[in-house]
């Protein structure tokens, strides 16, 4: 099954530095919504509190999925985003928004 992009997709948005258990979590429990999920790493200056590089992240995260049997560029992608402070959606009622 290749990643579809003009399938319904649930996203993730975070620096995830580090990604973790409850990421992890997170993207099990989505995954289930519409089989595939989009991961956005947000990418900002190298400070102390994210001091890692988008391929560091990607790698990290495409390790800890590839252990439970998710696959790369089938049920999920990742790409890098900028850092992200305000989220504008076109219309009313075609996106719904969840924070942790």
């Amino acid at each position: 099954m290749q990643f579809d992009w003009k399938h319904p997709t649930v996203a993730m948005l975070g620096a995830y530095q580090p990604w973790t258990e409850d990421d992890t979590k997170t993207f099990c429990e989505l995954v289930k919504k519409t089989k595939q999920v989009v991961i956005w790493v947000q990418e900002a200056d190298k400070d102390v509190k994210r001091p890692m590089d988008f391929i560091f992240v990607r790698d990290n995260i495409q390790n800890e999925l590839q252990h439970l049997g998710f696959n790369h560029e089938e049920e999920y992608v990742i790409q890098p985003v900028p850092y992200v402070t305000e989220f504008h959606a076109q219309r009313k009622g075609e996106y719904t928004t969840t924070a942790d």
